[in-house]
């Protein structure tokens, strides 16, 4: 029980917030090939991108996975979740490269391994869970 709640208040946010920015960041290009594409004298600010229903999904996911997030940090010390946001380091690195096809250089991936370590070593260390609410310290 305990694994699911982690999966569903820590990994499912992060997973939420990077769909909705690699959608968010499709609709944006799109919008920008079709603006290009038929002599656009018209300014985006006119056919926004953020009016398309893929964005304003995009947007929806992003700010669900906040919302999810704030419960999570409401749940677990900061201390042992903050760390795992960089996962999404790792998901935008991946994505970028095999669905937006943007060049990734071996030396961001040299980067990924350490977030990677630094994460492994993250999880295996002594945590717990918020005891009593209100109580910083």
């Amino acid at each position: 029980m305990k694994v699911i709640r982690f999966l569903c208040l820590v990994l499912l946010p992060i997973l939420m917030t990077t769909s909705g920015e690699f959608l968010l960041k499709h609709s944006i290009n799109h919008h920008q090939k079709v603006a290009t594409s038929t002599a656009a004298t018209v300014p985006i600010a006119s056919g926004s991108p953020l009016r398309q229903p893929s964005a304003i999904f995009a947007v929806t996911m992003i700010t669900l996975g906040g919302v999810l997030w704030l419960v999570a940090m409401s749940k677990y010390e900061l201390s042992f979740i903050y760390p795992y946001l960089s996962i999404n380091y790792i998901s935008v690195l991946l994505g970028s490269q095999w669905v937006l096809h943007e060049s990734v250089g071996w030396s961001r991936y040299a980067s990924v391994i350490f977030i990677v370590i630094g994460l492994v070593l993250i999880s295996r260390s002594p945590h717990s869970e918020v005891q009593k609410k209100g109580n910083l310290t």
